[in-house]
């Protein structure tokens, strides 16, 4: 009996330390899980605060890098499809959605994003059905008239036809309206003698209107082939110097192809202007374009442009010319609030018949174009632009080639009015450098405009 009683005695101290033993691996357990969510909330914090903040690439990083630890984490889901959705990764983003439907059906709002994807990506018909779909929950009523927008659009989106016109009125100021030289007196080394700056320094105010007709036919499906037409009329009209009002109109048809993110347009022009009350120049054109949507973000355009200018006045007769260029712009979202537009082009100009030494040229043009976001209807914009313009032929006066940089510098600020209506005003500088001074100039200017789109 005894023997029986320190066997069991044994038995119950060995089971004991079992016991201690197996609690303290589930509480070390317990305890490395716990420290394993918290971590995983932190990555999703500091994803969710990317994205928040326009950081995109850096929520969709964070997201992705450690998808497989949280495929059932509804949240992590929903912010990587709307991190790949920002991205233009939208097959990524559908599948992050339908996980997010997989764990939780009634989720409206991952039904709502795949719809808008849809919509995106043109595929009109899905999209249509999945947004009927949604109408018939229980939703806010705010959810449901964004519904009944995107329904409507797709509706409008099946028309062939579209039209859309922008008037524009507004005043300018210009401080230097003949482009009067910086040098009251320069130098002529052919003449070996000093000229006096005959050209006056002289401000003006001018009105101007503008008025942009664009049309659009859709051939076919819609994102396939369509023809497009665009009209631009602009008159300037001065308060002092009535001999520099201008009038200039164009008109330019154009076949236009959409694939997927691809956007070619092959457009043919014809332009005219009026200086003073007379008939100044004319001009024939042709310019392929090729735009590419790499994300909803970034997009970048290449085009070239081939014009012939055909001179009507008698002053300017003899700039008969060629025109060439080619034009790059890159388009960049880089948060909900700020864009920027960087451009870089090459130009030629080729006399066809003349003896004039200030056609020919070859110049190098770099432009930024930033716009900030303060609220939705309120932006404020700043255009730099520089050109780099070296002549080829010899001048006579000087007995060397001209060389010009023009600087040009712009500020705005942009505000959305009532019924459409959108408020515009800007300031800026140019000033433009010569080996030739009585090429150098420098004027500031200023413009008001209510621009009204139809």
């Amino acid at each position: 009996m005894k023997k029986i009683f320190i066997l069991l005695l044994f038995y119950s101290i060995l089971n004991a330390g079992n016991n201690s033993t197996e609690l303290h691996s589930s509480r070390s357990n317990l305890k490395n899980y716990s420290n394993i969510n918290k971590k995983e909330d932190q990555k999703l914090k500091r994803a969710i605060y990317y994205y928040k903040n326009g950081k995109y690439e850096k929520s969709y990083e964070v997201l992705n890098r450690y998808l497989l630890n949280n495929l059932k984490n509804i949240k992590w889901q929903y912010y990587l499809g709307r991190s790949a959705y920002k991205l233009g990764k939208f097959e990524e983003a559908i599948s992050a959605f339908e996980r997010v439907l997989m764990l939780e059906p009634t989720n409206i709002r991952a039904k709502l994003e795949i719809a808008k994807i849809y919509f995106e990506t043109k595929k009109l018909d899905k999209s249509k059905n999945l947004f009927e779909e949604i109408l018939k929950e229980n939703i806010p009523v705010q959810v449901k008239l964004n519904v009944k927008k995107y329904l409507k659009a797709i509706e409008k989106s099946r028309k062939k036809s579209f039209l859309k016109a922008i008037a524009v009125v507004g005043i300018s100021y210009d401080s230097n309206v003949n482009n009067s030289p910086v040098d009251e007196q320069y130098y002529i080394p052919k003449l070996q003698i000093n000229l006096d700056n005959t050209v006056t320094y002289d401000s003006d105010y001018a009105h101007q209107e503008i008025l942009i007709l664009n049309h659009l036919y859709d051939i076919g499906n819609p994102g396939g082939f369509a023809l497009k037409n665009n009209f631009l009329f602009f008159l300037k009209t001065m308060e002092k110097y009535s001999d520099k009002n201008i009038f200039f109109y164009s008109y330019s048809p154009a076949i236009s192809y959409r694939k997927n993110k691809y956007l070619v347009d092959l457009a043919i022009g014809y332009e005219r202007m009026f200086y003073g009350s007379n008939p100044y120049l004319h001009t024939f054109y042709f310019s392929p374009s090729l735009q590419y949507m790499l994300s909803k973000t970034f997009m970048y355009k290449i085009s070239l442009k081939f014009q012939r200018k055909i001179p009507e006045s008698l002053l300017n007769k003899e700039r008969d010319a060629n025109f060439y260029e080619i034009f790059l712009s890159i388009q960049k979202k880089l948060s909900n609030k700020f864009f920027i537009n960087p451009t870089i082009s090459y130009q030629q100009e080729r006399k066809i018949d003349s003896v004039l030494t200030n056609i020919d040229l070859d110049a190098i043009a770099l432009g930024l174009g930033t716009v900030y976001k303060f609220t939705e209807d309120k932006s404020f914009g700043l255009k730099l632009l520089y050109r780099d313009i070296k002549y080829k032929d010899i001048d006579s006066l000087y007995g060397t080639k001209r060389k010009d940089r023009y600087y040009n510098f712009s500020i705005s600020f942009t505000k959305k009015m009532s019924k459409g209506f959108i408020f515009q005003g800007s300031i800026g500088h140019i000033k433009n450098y010569s080996n030739h001074p009585s090429s150098a100039y420098k004027k500031s200017y200023a413009n008001i405009n209510i621009i009204k789109e139809f």
